[in-house]
Order: C-alpha cells, then structure tokens, then sequence
C-alpha cells in the first residue's frame, strides 16, 4: 500500500480538504477514485499528464491516479498550455486529462504502452515557467517520508486546517498537501491569490496557518497580515526562495508578539522537497540561516576535491542525503524506465557554511538558476528560448530578480521585455532589461556571467 492509499484507509472518514466552491473531499474519496480508475484504466501502470488547478475535483483526481499506483505529471494549466506539443512528442502520455474549469477532460487516451518503472509515482517539472521538458522523478516512498518528516518538526495534528493558496503542482504546494495528510488533516484548497477577498473570506474558516514564497510575505505584510488574520491562525511557513534577514527578522517579532510560529525553510524540488528548517526560537537570532536538517535528513559540505568539510564556517558545497531524494532526471519516455539513480544523495549546486552551533547558511550558487516568486527559473532556458526567437541575449539573475542583456545597443528594450513576459509569464517587476554595446567575454569568447551581474547590481542599485 502507498502513502497515498494508506492516508486513506487510516483517516477514512476525515474531510481532506473544502475548496472556494465549497465541496468538500474525504480521505476514504482517494480509494474511491482509485477504484474508479482501476476499473477505467486496467491494472497496468500508465503514464498520466495531468493539468490541475487547486480544486477537490483536481486533488480528487491526482490523489486517486496515485493511489491506484499510476505514473502521474502534475503541471500548471498555464505551463500544459505551452508545453503539450513537446511532452506529448517526448513522453508519448498514455493519458491527457485537462480543463481550464473545475471538470477535467480527456484530451487523450491510449493503451499502456508500458516501460514504466514500477516505483514511479510523481513526475514534476523542474522549471516554474521556462517550459522545459525535463522532469524530476519521484517514489511515493520518499514523497511520504518527505510528508511524515514535515509533519515531524511542524509538530501537526489532525486540528490543522492549512491555507493552501500555492499551486499543488508545485513541490512546495504540493509538500502542503503531502505533510498534512500524513496527519489526517483537513486542506483549505484555493485558487485565491493574497489580494482576493475570496482568499481571506476562506483564511476566516479556521485557518491554523498559511504559507508562502518570500514575494507573498512582501505582500502580506503590506496587507498587515497581523491585523487581518483569524483568531485561529497559529503557524507561517516560509520557502521557495531566501527572505531577507531583515523580513525573517521582522515575522520572526510579529509572531512572538501573536503567539504564532514563524518557521523559515529550505528545500529543493529534487529533494522532495524540504532539506532544512529553521526553528522558531532561532529566527531573529539566526535571520539569515536556512537550518538544520528536517528528521531523517543528513546535510554535509564538500569541497572542490569531493571531501566533507568539517572547518567551521568554512564554505562547500551542500550535498543532502535524504530518502526523500528523487530518482533521478527524466528527458524522454525512454528514462521513465529507469530505477533510482541517485542513491538518496543530492549534490545541491548551492555553496553553503555552518555555523558554531550546527546552524547552515546559504552563500551562494555554484549553477546558473534563480527563483522568481518560489518557482526555479534555469538562465540558460530563458536565454535559448530567447535566442530562438531572435534575441541574442545573456541572463543573469539572483532570487527574485532577473537580468535580461541584450547585446547592442539599438535594442528595443521595450519589445524584448514583452517577449519575456509573454513567452514565460514571468512578474513583470521581477525583470530588469537592459541593453549594451557589448557583453563582457573571457579571451576565449565564453560570456563573464559574474561581471554582467555584478554591473546590473550597480546599475539598478539605490
């Protein structure tokens, strides 16, 4: 039995989750839908590209496909929209079930054409908008053991009654889900962004807590969230990117003042997704740190040689072994038959120290991405797609804030900006586009990625 078939059976007539339409979802629905599917689809494992929204009918769907042991694609519909023709042409799905409304139709349905690795359960993208087709693959096994080990340090019970406004389909919306049915929880599921007034009419149905990217809590402190919340509101967790110590600082004072918990975590899709957190008590004290290691989770540095660094305060790279780590990539239909390619070990490309007291700090970033409002944005998609549309551009970039360069002069900035935004729906306050004579080259020809960020700091700077 999976995880997803087991929260089923052990909270069988528990509400899992009531959406902005007001239905309501209960754990024993997820073996229902299972069912449904086993007696639709046949015992064989197919391979199901699913475009949800956050809905009961869509959580319905994607929890049952799980349950009866499918292979499942969660997506955005905005980013299915983009990508269908190279999916389908790549992963040949066996299913396509999509629907901009609250009912899912069934764009296509084949036979099981079959290579699928027994183990696989959960397919996600490893880019919020970029459109790329490579997917992180995942075991139900290590997403519930990811789940239990959330539930763990967020000390939940079945009384929680999470805010879920992040898209399931992303690994930390979807971490939500994960970690709250492990309890036996019940989800607010919404469609609702902050500045909604459907968002806080669901908040006031007993929300216990609410989570979000630093940009939401950019908003949400702007809204006076200490204000507008319900007497019932206990928890805020924080992922998807670094807050600013200045703002953990300032949460971390809003909720001693409450009485809530004010949690700051890191994690990385491939990780499953979360590796560190930050406890509460340590927040303004250690503004500026990711944690230690969620239960069940090692975090090591390394340097250049591959040896772990053990030199306080010394900077490495931050290898994670966790059993919630990914099996591994996937490029085509052909690598969905692969096995676990990662042994429970991430090299994470991010450079990090640790502190006296075992607490780790994020320093920087060994490989070229970002992440605009909680998604992971690879500079070198948004540079190719750009070139192909007849951009010749460098990308560079830091959380929350990307650089697009164009080489010349006499470019239309203007023009280009809307390219960018068009073509992956970025925010449009998240983008810098400048352009300039020439780009800074190595004598080898190969593009000075440091130096171009370094200028665009000065320039954009205060």
């Amino acid at each position: 039995m999976n995880f997803f078939a087991d929260c089923s059976q052990r909270f069988a007539e528990t509400v899992l989750a009531t959406d902005d339409s007001g239905r309501a979802l209960l754990y024993r629905d997820i073996a229902s839908a299972a069912s449904d599917w086993r007696a639709r689809l046949g015992d064989e494992k197919r391979l199901v590209l699913l475009a949800v929204k956050n809905t009961v009918p869509h959580l319905r769907t994607y929890l049952g496909l799980a349950a009866a042991g499918h292979a499942v694609i969660l997506m955005g519909q905005e980013q299915f929209n983009a990508v269908l023709p190279d999916f389908r042409e790549k992963y040949a799905p066996d299913l396509i079930l999509s629907g901009d409304g609250d009912a899912l139709d069934v764009l296509h349905d084949a036979a099981a054409a079959g290579g699928l690795n027994p183990d696989l359960s959960v397919l996600l993208s490893t880019s919020g908008s970029t459109g790329s087709p490579k997917l992180i693959r995942f075991t139900a096994a290590g997403l519930g053991a990811n789940a239990r080990a959330i539930a763990d340090y967020l000390e939940l019970d079945p009384v929680e009654r999470p805010m879920c406004h992040l898209p399931f389909h992303y690994s930390y919306g979807l971490s939500i889900v994960h970690s709250h049915m492990a309890v036996g929880a019940t989800l607010l599921l919404s469609d609702h962004s902050l500045m909604d007034k459907g968002f806080w009419t669901r908040m006031a149905e007993g929300a216990t807590s609410v989570s979000g990217v630093p940009f939401h809590f950019q908003v949400l402190r702007q809204l006076r969230l200490e204000r507008r919340a319900p007497e019932s509101l206990r928890t805020l967790t924080q992922a998807g990117g670094k807050l600013p110590p200045d703002q953990v600082a300032h949460w971390a004072g809003v909720a001693r003042d409450k009485g809530w918990r004010f949690f700051v975590m890191y994690g990385q899709t491939e990780a499953g997704p979360r590796i560190s957190w930050l406890p509460p008590e340590k927040a303004e004290e250690k503004s500026g740190a990711i944690g230690i290691p969620i239960p069940g989770v090692r975090m090591d540095l390394v340097d250049e040689a591959g040896r772990i660094v053990e030199t306080q305060e010394a900077e490495g790279e931050l290898v994670v072994t966790s059993p919630s780590v990914m099996m591994g990539y996937a490029q085509d239909r052909a690598d969905l038959a692969r096995g676990d390619e990662m042994g429970g070990r991430l090299v994470t490309g991010d450079l990090a120290r640790r502190d006296a007291e075992g607490y780790f700090h994020i320093t920087g970033r060994k490989s070229r991405f970002i992440k605009l409002q909680g998604n992971r944005v690879g500079l070198e998609a948004v540079e190719h797609r750009l070139k192909a549309m007849g951009h010749e551009v460098a990308c560079v970039g830091e959380d929350d804030r990307l650089f697009i360069v164009a080489e010349g002069v006499e470019t239309d900035t203007d023009a280009l900006r809307r390219a960018a935004i068009e073509a992956f729906s970025f925010p449009a306050k998240s983008i810098t586009v400048r352009a300039v004579e020439s780009l800074p080259r190595t004598d080898a020809g190969k593009l000075r990625y440091k130096d171009l960020l370094d200028r665009m700091r000065e320039e954009v700077s205060p």
